[in-house]
């Protein structure tokens, strides 16, 4: 009976560490239910609470204009003149790509923050016809380039070449720019072509040579090359950068 009891006994244990160890592993693993379903709502509270990062180079492009601003006739007594730029021979070739002194970009021209820039509409002064230019920059070892792109049927339509100048006005009643041209003299275009040609070549290399496939012309330069470039070809635009 001793015996029989004895071996109950042992029987009875050993149901019971059957039973033990099955709990025990119940409870953990609803211990492991619990903390991935508390690990899933924190990172649904987290992902409510930040928003969604930007795809990548999301800010690199202007918005493209879903419509332009009608055109309007120009009242010149109403203009403000802003300033004037003469031409050089990187300006109007085939890019349409006009390099705006820093002085005046930075004075009046809206402020940009990344190289792709602004869209930026302008009155024509002489004709019916509004203009829509990029205004952005690109970066050099010594600064930024402003530049105002898409000009080539604006030098077309009005006969612009090396030597003449455009001018650029604003409308502050209404906060529109507005751009004219005007010709330059015979003797001091064939002077000025003279001077411009001896650099041209190379400028457009470094206007050009690193241009994306947005048709925005990046610093050529940024292999500190113009460290090296010879300072009397280049452009009086060029001799003032700003400091980054």
């Amino acid at each position: 009976m001793r015996t029989a009891r004895s071996k109950n006994r042992i029987f009875v244990a050993d149901d019971c560490d059957e039973d033990g160890g099955l709990s025990r592993r119940e409870n953990a693993k609803t211990r492991l239910e619990n903390l991935r379903q508390k690990r899933k709502e924190k990172e649904r509270e987290m992902a409510m609470a930040v928003p969604p990062a930007p795809p990548k180079r999301q800010w690199l492009r202007p918005p493209m204009p879903s419509s332009l601003p009608p055109p309007q006739e120009v009242d010149m007594s109403g203009l403000e003149f802003l300033f004037e730029k003469r031409l050089r021979h990187s300006d109007v070739k085939d890019r349409g790509r006009v390099v705006i002194p820093k002085e005046f970009a930075l004075k009046h021209f809206p402020e940009i923050q990344t190289k792709y820039g602004i869209f930026m509409y302008m009155d024509d002064v002489t004709t019916p016809k509004l203009w829509t230019f990029r205004f952005g920059f690109w970066s050099n070892n010594s600064g930024r380039v402003h530049v105002l792109e898409h000009a080539c049927e604006f030098f077309a339509m009005h006969g612009l070449i090396n030597g003449d100048f455009i001018m650029f006005y604003i409308d502050r009643r209404v906060g529109r720019f507005a751009i004219g041209s005007r010709k330059a003299d015979v003797q001091n275009s064939v002077r000025d072509e003279h001077h411009d040609l001896a650099g041209a070549t190379l400028m457009d290399e470094l206007l050009s040579a690193s241009s994306t496939s947005d048709g925005v012309g990046q610093s050529a330069v940024e292999d500190e090359s113009l460290a090296y470039f010879p300072m009397e070809l280049l452009d009086d635009d060029f001799f003032d950068l700003p400091k980054l």
